[in-house]
C-alpha cells in the first residue's frame, strides 16, 4: 500500500520520491530487437532489475519455450538500480513505445515496483509511465549443461541455412553426427527440402559433437531461431541433446546474454532420415 501511495503521489502531484533504478541504453535499436524477439514467444514478461543489471525469464502459454535474458550493468551506458524489484509489462505494448525511440535518448527509471517510466530525451522530453501488471509465473533455475552436440557459429550462418527451411512452413528433421549436419524438412509445394553442412573443417562452424542426435521441431521453432538470430552480429551458441530442449544462446557483449530454450516434437511414428555416412 505504501509503494502505491508513494507512486499516484508522485504521478499526481509531482512530488519527488527516491528514484530506485535508472538506466541509459547505449543503443536504441539494440533494446529495441532484444524486445521483438521475447514479443514473438511471449506476451507478458517480468523484467527483473537488480543492482549488477536486470533480466528476463519467461515461458510461453504451450510451455514449450523459454527465453532468457540477462544484461549485466556494463552493458548500459549508465546503470544505476538499489533495490531489487520486478515490473510486469505486455511486451506488444512495449515494443509499441520502443519503436518511438529512433535518435533520441532513451532512459528507464522506477521509483516503485508500481510503474516503469521510458523517456526519450532530444531538444524536448517524452515520458511513457506502464503501470506494472501482476504476472504469475514459475522461477526456474536452469542448469549449467553440457549438451551432446555444441555450435559456435555466425548468426548468419545459421538464418542462411533456415531461411530455406522457414519456406516450407512444415516441421524439420534435424540430424547430426560428427561429419555432418543435416536438416531435412518436407512441402506440398516445394517438395523435399535437404541442407547439409559439413562440420569436420570448423570453417563457418565451430561444433562438438560427443553423440550424434535426430530431433524432430516444428515450423515455429524455426522461425522463432531465425528472429532470435538477428537480435546480434556476436557469436551464437547452439545446444542439441536428445534429452533437453534445444538452446540458442546469443552473445550480447559485456557478459550479455539472451537465449532460447525450445522442446523437440516427440511424436510416435516419427520418420527420422538417418545420414549416409
Amino acid at each position: 500500500m505504501l509503494r502505491i501511495l508513494r507512486w499516484y503521489l508522485c504521478d499526481h502531484f509531482g512530488i519527488q520520491v527516491k528514484i530506485i533504478m535508472e538506466l541509459k541504453w547505449k543503443d536504441n535499436n539494440d533494446c529495441l530487437q532484444i524486445f521483438k524477439a521475447i514479443a514473438h514467444t511471449n506476451t507478458m514478461v517480468n523484467i527483473v532489475f537488480g543492482p549488477t543489471g536486470l533480466s528476463v525469464m519467461g515461458m510461453d502459454s504451450s510451455k514449450t519455450t523459454l527465453i532468457q535474458l540477462q544484461l549485466t550493468s556494463e552493458y548500459f551506458q549508465d546503470y544505476n538500480c538499489t533495490d531489487a524489484f520486478e515490473i510486469g509489462v505486455y511486451t506488444s505494448t512495449l515494443v509499441s513505445i520502443l519503436c518511438k525511440a529512433k535518435k533520441t535518448e532513451m532512459k528507464w527509471k522506477s521509483s516503485t515496483s508500481m510503474a516503469l517510466t521510458i523517456c526519450f530525451v532530444n531538444e524536448s522530453t517524452t515520458e511513457f509511465t506502464l503501470c506494472s501488471i501482476d504476472i504469475e509465473e514459475d522461477r526456474l533455475n536452469i542448469p549449467n549443461v553440457t549438451h551432446e552436440v555444441e555450435m559456435k557459429f555466425q548468426p548468419s550462418v545459421l538464418i542462411g541455412i533456415l531461411e530455406s527451411m522457414v519456406m516450407a512452413k512444415s516441421d524439420i528433421i534435424l540430424n547430426v553426427c560428427p561429419q555432418t549436419m543435416k536438416i531435412i524438412t518436407h512441402s506440398s509445394d516445394f517438395g523435399t527440402i535437404v541442407h547439409c553442412e559439413g562440420l569436420e573443417q570448423q570453417e563457418k562452424i565451430d561444433a562438438t559433437v560427443r553423440q550424434s542426435v535426430s530431433l524432430s521441431f516444428g515450423h515455429n521453432a524455426i522461425v522463432l531461431m531465425v528472429v532470435f538470430c538477428k537480435v546480434s552480429k556476436n557469436p551464437c551458441h547452439l545446444g542439441l541433446s536428445a534429452e533437453m530442449p534445444l538452446r540458442l544462446k546469443l552473445e550480447l557483449g559485456s557478459g550479455a546474454f539472451i537465449a532460447l530454450y525450445i522442446a523437440p516434437k516427440i511424436e510416435d511414428g516419427d520418420y527420422i532420415e538417418e545420414d549416409d555416412d
